[in-house]
């Protein structure tokens, strides 16, 4: 039986899937053995230096410590990420290696003479100042370019606009400054490339990116896969909602949804795809729970570190307040696959191709002590995070030894530290990037008179300044990390929503929702982008399908701005009501989008169903609320009765 028990659980963890994952670790892939060699090498210095540095505090300054950050990701991902040729290469192009070099020596000036620099501010700077903090700026410009073009060319703008605004007229005029003072808020100080947003990179992300690779080179990755199948893989659907229990489980930790797709979706949706869901709905699946796990928390893919430090607000308060949300979504979710799967006759897998539980937690159920111990170390005994991330990660290291199956030798060790620091380049570099942006409308002003902007054009409606907000936090974050673009959304949105009269951190939460699935919805949808390449399908339909099976999330920070009770404020009593009004009206939700619930829904079914999700997930009067509620019951106690009919009549 336990040898039975090894071969499945090796076709469940995907051994028998052929992917090619190289697609998204870099673009490209050298044969040279001595170039890899290298590479890993750097790499896994740089996570030295972050492990290092997150147990015994920054190196130096905030500003120092991130030119140093930036200085290791610019030597690394100029040589993966190339200038022209993809695919196999025999070893780097110079040009790429001439930009390793640069963006080394620019980063690096800054690490040397930050001091000297410093002391020359309001007495005029150098010639090497100005030249190599030029260079910074278009290195960074460039590298951005390779991951995200289209984000490039808005700090392109946003460069332009602070050199040139002030000819402009109206609002968008600001008070002149020359190219000396754009250069060195940008490349010397605080407000620019070195800031908060390359702070939150240097600091939280990495370590959590990297926590996940040591969580996948240990096989916690089976563990949460294996044991989320042996749950329900059997049930309805099965695959398809062990994924959701996967993934909400392991994509807290990592920090990206994007990591948590190319990790477990490999796996997930093949198998999703073999008890027949279409491929864009297998993929949709693995992009809702894999961008979901982010609300989860206590780690919300380190957006309650990032929202405690903006808004002043208790790091547990913040995890308080996520918790309901994030229940309600999943539950949305769960509910959505299984109508789905139910509707569709999509049955489990057979009980003889399942790794038996009792084997999944005598071989891998030790791997939850790490995460259990993150837990600990942040909400009971208050450590930072960097401290409770690295904590965590020895403790891995340490428990996997237990048993072989998760013991972890050396090579696994400078494996996991290689996987995590490639993982984490494209995000550190845009997280640069996206320094320049808000650097730059911060101090020509523009960040502040957004607010104004945001507020006069939705006037004196609430309603209409949350869609406008709403808005404007899917197209600023398409293309880009979700902590990215939250970061983004905390300096533009949500001082809107703030000025309106919204509590601070219901105005946070609510544009961190749609930071996040920025990362599903058109045009650029890279989370979408890259499921679609999992299940052989085209983006677009993934990226429709995920808006569908998880439209909950676009629903739930509307309704928390005007009952607040959703994120556990008030007497219990509120928090209950609300609580269970909200999943009424998200059962009614599903069986009108999906046409089913107890049996198939006819046309004016689907309608009445809808009707009464909309009165149930906006807060009204408590009349309506009853209006609503006794609507949905009388169709569920209608249906029921015919479903008992229609299976009496088949028993006779």
């Amino acid at each position: 039986m336990e040898d039975s028990y090894k071969e499945l659980g090796k076709e469940i963890a995907g051994e028998k899937v052929k992917v090619d994952e190289t697609q998204f670790e870099g673009t490209v892939t050298y044969t040279s053995k001595i170039v890899n060699r290298v590479i890993s090498i750097l790499a896994i210095t740089m996570a030295s230096f972050q492990l290092y540095t997150a147990f015994f505090g920054t190196y130096k300054t905030g500003v120092v410590h991130n030119s140093l950050h930036l200085a290791f990701a610019f030597i690394i991902y100029f040589l993966l990420y190339p200038l022209r040729k993809k695919g196999k290469a025999a070893r780097p192009a110079m040009i790429d290696i001439s930009f390793s070099l640069i963006g080394l020596f620019s980063a690096g000036y800054v690490v040397i003479f930050f001091d000297e620099i410093a002391s020359r501010v309001g007495f005029g700077f150098t010639f090497w100042d100005i030249f190599f903090g030029g260079i910074l700026i278009l290195v960074v410009l460039e590298a951005a370019r390779r991951t995200n073009a289209v984000f490039t060319g808005l700090a392109v703008v946003s460069i332009l606009y602070a050199l040139w605004g002030h000819n402009l007229p109206g609002i968008f005029r600001h008070a002149q400054f020359d190219l000396e003072r754009l250069i060195y808020l940008q490349s010397f100080s605080q407000e620019g490339i070195l800031g908060v947003i390359l702070s939150v990179s240097a600091t939280y992300l990495f370590l959590f990116i990297l926590f996940g690779a040591f969580l996948n080179k240990s096989n916690a990755g089976k563990f949460f896969i294996d044991g989320g199948f042996a749950l329900v893989g059997r049930f309805t659907g099965g695959p398809a909602k062990a994924t959701v229990i996967t993934d909400a489980a392991f994509g807290t930790v990592t920090g990206s949804g994007l990591v948590s797709v190319v990790t477990t979706g490999v796996f997930t949706i093949p198998l999703m795809k073999r008890v027949g869901f279409k491929p864009e709905v297998a993929a949709a699946v693995e992009c809702d729970t894999s961008m979901g796990s982010q609300f989860m928390p206590p780690v919300m893919g380190v957006a309650a570190f990032i929202m405690a430090e903006l808004t002043g607000i208790a790091y547990g308060k913040i995890c308080v307040a996520a918790l309901l949300p994030a229940f309600i979504y999943f539950f949305s979710f769960f509910l959505s696959i299984h109508i789905y799967a139910t509707k569709n006759n999509l049955k489990g897998l057979k009980k003889e191709e399942l790794p038996r539980l009792r084997y999944v937690l005598r071989d891998y159920g030790h791997l939850a002590i790490p995460i259990a111990v993150l837990v600990w170390a942040l909400m009971f005994r208050g450590y930072t995070a960097t401290k409770a991330g690295t904590l965590a990660i020895v403790t891995l290291v340490v428990v996997g030894m237990v048993r072989k199956t998760t013991r972890m030798g050396v090579k696994e060790i400078l494996s996991a530290m290689e996987e995590g620091t490639k993982n984490a380049l494209p995000i550190i570099i845009l997280c640069a990037c996206v320094g320049i942006v808000i650097g730059n409308l911060i101090v020509t002003g523009l960040a502040f008179r957004f607010t104004e902007i945001v507020v006069a054009w939705g006037g004196a409606s609430i309603f209409l300044t949350l869609i406008l907000a709403a808005i404007v936090s899917i197209i600023l974050g398409m293309g880009m990390p979700s902590q990215a673009a939250y970061l983004i959304m905390a300096i533009f949105a949500a001082p809107a929503i703030v000025k309106i009269g919204v509590p601070i951190l219901a105005a946070h939460l609510f544009v961190f929702y749609f930071a996040v699935f920025s990362g599903i919805t058109p045009p650029v949808a890279m989370v979408a982008v890259c499921a679609a390449g999992v299940a052989n399908t085209k983006w677009w339909k993934v990226s429709f399908s995920a808006m569908r099976l998880g439209i909950i999330g676009f629903i739930l920070p509307f309704y928390w701005i005007y009952d607040p009770a959703l994120l556990m404020e008030g007497h219990w009593i509120e928090i209950f009501k609300v609580m269970f009004f909200v999943c009424m009206g998200t059962i009614a939700l599903v069986g009108g989008i999906y046409g089913y619930l107890l049996k198939p829904n006819s046309l004016w079914e689907r309608g009445l169903f809808l009707i009464s999700a909309a009165i149930l997930l906006f807060p009204q009067t408590p009349l309506l609320d009853i209006l609503g509620l006794g609507l949905f019951i009388g169709l569920i106690l209608y249906q029921w009765k015919i479903r008992k009919a229609q299976l009496t009549t088949k028993t006779i």
